[in-house]
């Protein structure tokens, strides 16, 4: 943020008017500085630029007064320096920071452009490529915003080191965001505590210190030129903030959502080596490595198993239906089907397992598309955003909160925040039954042939009947089909049992006769030890206690 003392620096040089400056007869400067060297711009320059409003045109006019300087900048080169050093500290550069602004000078950059990322795993990656990864998920939409697609994934990637170069990315994203977009409200919740957080001193000794990126000056110049705005670019952003609120009360708890889900993330401790995994496989998806991906499936696998045991609680799924025909379903869920499925109603209380979410990261990005498992952990992303870091746990709490806005014809539009992976038509759904025999299936070495125990249940039925002489349709061969009539109602015995069913062969030793289970295309979501049982002994294979 730019200090008092050099802004009234600035404001007494330029006092002084640019013809004051013209007119000086003044000593010659000092000899020209080393980083002049570097100058291959020999475009005139016109002193009154350095009263522009525009920063950039003062900075360049400054390189070339100093670096080629003509009669008039050499009669003024004592107040030209004396500008010089104050934009200088304005920006927040030493002496040796003026080269980053001649390469700068010589760099055509696009608004949108980033730095080439110096590493191939993010696990390494320098504060300069936490920036180009993050800011590269920062999107120009068609009225010139931005657009955040997924920049909060990317920045909780980075978590717990996280650099203050990388949450630029999101901080100067979010206050170039503008109010009057639909989901403004809910994004500038998103991103209030990066905005809090944010360190300028900080950002600036890791913009210098970043020796990957030596060559890359002309971004360096360009994030200072950003950074220093930041704190009159927050004070409209603060009032933006209040005027949304003051529009509605309702609105104000998307930032007390945010609070919450960064707090529930915080007091979770997620386990070191699960963090990087997640990272590890984060990057084998973005760089495609072989490597990184090689081992990742018995990794991935364990990883979820130990989730679910350390984690997973059998008495949360007590009494939920278990997809037995005829049995008694739970309550309704006003979301989903109905009947809800086991998988559908224990789908929400999975959800709401941090360190479950978490694991989904590293298991989807290192398993195919096709996987079974894998999509069933893709459909629990129905019920809550994967929890990545602090900023999806943000998002998660914001969904949690129950918001009535006074509009009728208002409503809260949250962030387009997407997953690194396809969760198109994600779904839950389950059914299942009690286990009377496993068999092989000829050439499905992968899968067995669960076939159920028998269900019979009892219900009014027609017991006797006869057809009238009323056609009620033409079939396709010709022939005639008619009316039936039923002349006597009785209680009858149906048989439900359920088709056999093509389970993944790894289940099967789970899979015992009398066992009760529900599944999702092959893929055993829960176990029961008996059908009396109240609660599962085992969830996607794994025991839970």
């Amino acid at each position: 943020m730019p200090l008092n003392n050099d802004g009234e620096l600035m404001k007494k040089v330029l006092a002084t008017g640019v013809v004051a400056i013209l007119c000086h007869v003044g000593t010659a400067s000092a000899a020209t500085p080393g980083w002049c060297k570097a100058l291959e711009d020999d475009a005139s320059y016109d002193l009154r630029d350095l009263s522009s409003t525009d920063p950039k045109e003062v900075i360049a006019t400054l390189v070339r007064a100093t670096c080629r300087p003509t009669p008039e900048a050499t009669a003024a080169a004592a107040k030209i320096e004396a500008l010089r050093q104050a934009w200088g500290k304005k920006l927040g550069m030493v002496e040796d920071d003026w080269a980053d602004v001649v390469t700068w000078m010589q760099t055509s950059l696009s608004p949108w452009a980033v730095p080439a990322i110096s590493v191939k795993d993010y696990a390494s990656a320098t504060p300069l490529d936490q920036y180009a990864v993050i800011r590269a998920k920062v999107k120009q939409s068609g009225d010139e915003t931005s657009r955040f697609e997924g920049a909060d994934y990317a920045a909780d990637m980075f978590e717990p080191r996280l650099s203050e170069v990388g949450r630029f990315a999101l901080v100067d994203g979010c206050l170039d965001y503008r109010p009057y977009r639909p989901d403004a409200p809910a994004y500038y919740a998103l991103c209030q505590a990066d905005l809090d957080a944010f360190d300028r001193k900080k950002f600036l000794t890791e913009l210098r210190g970043d020796t990957a990126h030596a060559a890359d000056g002309a971004f360096r110049t360009e994030l200072r030129l950003r950074a220093s705005t930041v704190a009159k670019r927050m004070a409209a952003h603060a009032a933006d903030v209040k005027n949304i609120i003051a529009t509605d009360a309702q609105y104000q708890k998307l930032w007390d959502g945010a609070a919450k889900g960064r707090a529930m993330y915080a007091a979770v401790a997620i386990d070191p080596s699960l963090i990087a995994l997640a990272a590890k496989l984060d990057s084998a998806a973005a760089f495609q490595s072989r490597k990184m991906f090689d081992g990742c499936e018995a990794a991935t696998e364990a990883a979820l198993a130990k989730v679910i045991t350390d984690k997973v609680s059998a008495s949360a799924f007590k009494d939920l239906a278990r997809d037995t025909p005829g049995e008694k379903f739970a309550p309704y869920s006003p979301n989903r089907v109905d009947p809800p499925s086991f998988g559908d109603l224990a789908g929400p209380i999975l959800a709401d397992i941090p360190e479950l979410l978490y694991v989904l990261n590293p298991y989807v990005q290192c398993h195919k598309p096709d996987d079974l498992v894998s999509k069933f952990l893709r459909g629990l992303l129905a019920y809550s955003p994967q929890l990545r870091g602090s900023r999806r746990a943000a998002l998660a709490g914001m969904l949690r909160e129950k918001i009535v806005l006074d509009d009728l014809n208002a409503q809260v539009s949250y962030p387009w925040s997407p997953q690194p992976y396809d969760t198109m038509n994600p779904d839950t759904g389950t059914e299942g039954g009690v286990v009377d025999s496993i068999s092989a299936i000829e050439d499905q070495a992968d899968h067995v042939l669960v076939s159920f125990a028998k269900v019979l249940t009892k219900g009014e039925d027609c017991i006797e009947s006869h057809y009238s002489n009323r056609v009620t349709r033409v079939n396709t061969d010709g022939s005639l089909s008619y009316e039936l009539i039923c002349d006597k109602v009785g209680i009858v015995t149906f048989d439900e049992t359920p088709n056999g069913m093509r389970v993944l062969k790894t289940y099967q030793s789970l899979l015992k006769k009398g066992v009760q289970f529900a599944h999702d295309s092959g893929v055993v979501v829960a176990v029961w030890p008996s059908k009396s049982a109240k609660v599962p002994s085992h969830i996607l294979g794994a025991a839970v206690k």
